[in-house]
């Protein structure tokens, strides 16, 4: 059994779309097919029904899953134990968090060019760490990325995060039917969002952004009135702004332009043009940890941040 199908199979039980499975795990959609195929082959079993629309984990799936879970930490485990018992020579830097964000691809780049060049092989290694804004990550913990991308608030509260080091302000914009009064104008700051109800997403890799979108409208002087809306697949929002009517969804510009096409065409986005108004970016990660590569891969994300900034 490939250790690749395995993992490729859980992305896909995550988000139940080959389409969205295969973008996240940079693959074609044929290729994962065909590797998912090859699994229930190999198990003698149906992982998934599938439908036109939509995919279902079959009980053998759900049992599997299970079961790929332990496999995958135990295989982690290993390879990490590996690495501290000094079976191998090139070192390796763990990257984690919201690593499809625009602003860490840009670091990812630029770190994988350099140490790829300084040690003439990969060593960029991407976590799917699932990050919880309640409880941040123990940066401690041998099985934790070295680096971690969240949004976070730079001096916030942040646990077992030894140090976080903001890395980019993200801008917002507002998703709205093309009917809302709204609509039509060219920008809006947050106090025109005052008497408006909120989208509030909640699912396994968006809960984060609700914390912050409540902290800038506190911060403009009022709690947001909100309508939950769970939102475990991004393939979601395309029925979320379908069925907007006169609320409110805001969004990072970097999700938005990365998801774009699930944008229903029954709404206009409208930029938030409010210094309240942005999600932190911020780089975690654990002074104590015995990693060589950390202090050197920081001052390559800073340099970036320096030269960013002074071209805008």
């Amino acid at each position: 059994m490939r250790i690749e199908y395995l993992e490729e199979f859980i992305v896909l039980a995550k988000y139940m779309s080959f389409t969205e499975a295969a973008h996240v795990l940079n693959m074609s959609q044929p290729t994962l097919s065909k590797h998912i195929s090859s699994l229930e082959l190999e198990l003698k079993a149906p992982l998934f029904t599938r439908n036109k629309s939509s995919l279902e984990l079959t009980m053998a799936g759900k049992m599997t899953l299970t079961h790929a879970f332990t496999i995958m930490e135990s295989y982690k485990h290993m390879v990490l134990a590996a690495k501290q018992g000094g079976s191998m020579s090139i070192p390796h830097l763990v990257i984690g968090g919201n690593v499809g964000l625009r602003a860490v691809i840009e670091c990812i780049n630029a770190l994988d060019a350099h140490f790829t060049e300084k040690f003439n092989a990969d060593v960029i290694e991407l976590s799917d760490i699932e990050t919880n804004p309640y409880a941040p990550v123990n940066m401690n913990d041998p099985s934790a990325p070295d680096l971690l991308f969240v949004y976070m608030e730079e001096n916030a509260e942040s646990g077992d995060l030894a140090e976080t080091r903001l890395i980019a302000r993200s801008t917002i914009s507002a998703i709205i039917s093309k009917h809302h009064r709204l609509a039509g104008r060219e920008s809006i700051t947050l106090d025109d969002l005052r008497n408006e109800r909120l989208v509030k997403l909640e699912g396994n890799f968006i809960s984060s952004g609700w914390l912050h979108i409540e902290s800038m409208c506190v911060k403009a002087g009022f709690t947001p009135s909100c309508r939950h809306v769970y939102f475990p697949r991004i393939t979601d929002l395309l029925k979320t702004t379908t069925h907007l009517q006169q609320d409110v969804l805001l969004l990072t510009d970097d999700s938005i332009n990365q998801h774009s096409s699930f944008i229903s065409e029954k709404c206009t986005i409208v930029p938030v043009v409010d210094e309240r108004a942005y999600m932190p970016l911020v780089v975690a990660y654990s002074l104590s940890n015995g990693n060589p590569l950390i202090d050197e891969a920081l001052d390559i994300i800073f340099e970036l941040k320096r030269k960013a900034i002074q071209e805008s």
